[in-house]
């Protein structure tokens, strides 16, 4: 089961007072401490003291993990006659990949854009909102180590305050309006799929009228990010299903889950220099 390849926040310290938002945390590899400097020092200078969550180094897992955390591949799901439909037995030797057919019934499956690093971010996400939840916060924010302040990050204080005016039962806010953002829907023959997920045409991106938001329904990356505690559940019980897309794409498919990016950029991604540690395997 995916809750026993959580990790837990350890040496827990109480993160800075930041209006409107519980408790922040920032996620980091201890195989990448120039990360955590550079994020420790962009914060620093607005005074914003997150707690550090050791994340899950998913190239470094033993490959009897990963074969417990796939989607269990049922009789019913999509079989996929397109190639778009082949997924993976195995991510960590990456091998089979084949068309999802009844000879994969019981069997977990992966989309084959699944790096092992991408568990791992999925893993640490999710162990986050698991302590969150359990600690009973009702607003918190995340933050990965790749991130770059474009205004000072109390405006997000205000940002909150607005979309609860707007929508009380909000899950997420995205603390940027990234360019990623899927405006084109996404067709069932596109490479974002899942064997047990709907399929998805609509509109994915709408800017709420007169406002600082855009309601969407999925996007890429998730290097800032607020969320609320009903969001915190619906993911969580989401993910109990297994994992099949890297986390960030996988989120378009949580039911009922309510997002929304900033028209402007506030924190956004892509520190200067920063290498992705899900897609390659960066360390001995």
């Amino acid at each position: 089961m995916i809750v026993d390849a959580l990790k837990k926040v350890e040496n827990k310290t109480a993160s800075s007072k930041f209006k409107n938002v519980d408790f922040i945390y920032l996620m980091n590899l201890e195989k990448r401490p120039d990360k955590l400097k550079y994020s420790q020092e962009k914060l620093d200078v607005y005074q914003i003291k997150p707690c550090y969550f050791k994340a899950v180094y998913g190239w470094g897992l033993p490959s009897e993990i990963y074969l417990d955390l796939g989607v269990k591949y049922q009789l019913g799901m999509r079989t996929g006659k397109e190639q778009a439909y082949q997924a993976t037995l195995n991510p960590y030797t990456k091998d089979p990949y084949k068309v999802m057919d009844d000879s994969c019934i019981g069997k977990s499956c992966f989309h084959p854009n699944l790096s092992l690093g991408a568990i791992g971010c999925t893993l640490s996400h999710l162990s986050i909102l698991k302590d969150a939840y359990d600690c009973g916060y009702e607003t918190i924010w995340i933050l990965e180590d790749d991130f770059t302040i474009k205004q000072n990050p109390s405006i997000l204080s205000e940002r909150i305050e607005q979309l609860d005016a707007i929508d009380r039962n909000w899950d997420m806010l995205y603390t940027d309006d990234d360019v990623n953002t899927f405006e084109q829907g996404i067709p069932d023959n596109t490479a974002i799929w899942r064997p047990d997920g709907p399929y998805i045409f609509e509109d994915l991106r709408t800017r709420v009228r007169k406002s600082h938001f855009i309601k969407l329904y999925g996007r890429a990356y998730t290097h800032s990010m607020i969320l609320r505690r009903a969001g915190m559940k619906r993911i969580l019980d989401y993910f109990a299903k297994g994992v099949f897309l890297p986390y960030d794409l996988d989120l378009a498919f949580v039911p009922n889950l309510r997002k929304y990016n900033l028209v402007d950029n506030v924190i956004c991604g892509g520190g200067p220099g920063m290498l992705s540690d899900t897609q390659k395997h960066h360390f001995n």
